[in-house]
């Protein structure tokens, strides 16, 4: 199984443990439903997506890329601002969007990872 359906997997896996659905997340981030589609079925997901799908559903950005550390955000840290464990930050979410935008980096380049094409949906 490649990376992007092994992210694929976690995605489908979080959201029906958290009773989401497809249709959900796609309202929740303003595209097309066939794009979540795509994404449950291994399509790379955009890092300014990624973004968006961690921050509507509260995933820990390292589980979902790595299946690493906790699935889920714990409500404490969100509440505080904060997007990494330990981490305390100002609670903006400009803020936790470029800590979760250096993770994906850091992590990409840990991993020697390509970095997605952009999607026009």
């Amino acid at each position: 199984m490649d990376f992007d359906h092994e992210i694929a997997e976690r995605l489908c896996t979080f959201m029906d443990e958290h009773g989401k659905k497809q249709k959900d997340l796609a309202e929740m981030l303003k595209v097309d439903p066939n794009t979540v589609s795509n994404w449950a079925n291994g399509a790379p997901i955009p890092d300014f997506r990624f973004l968006g799908v961690c921050e509507a559903l509260r995933i820990n950005p390292r589980w979902l890329l790595l299946g690493e550390g906790f699935p889920e955000i714990p409500q404490e840290c969100i509440a505080e601002g904060m997007a990494d464990y330990g981490k305390k930050v100002q609670g903006t979410k400009k803020i936790r969007e470029a800590i979760l935008r250096d993770e994906i980096k850091r992590l990409r380049q840990e991993l020697e990872l390509p970095r997605p094409p952009a999607s026009a949906d």
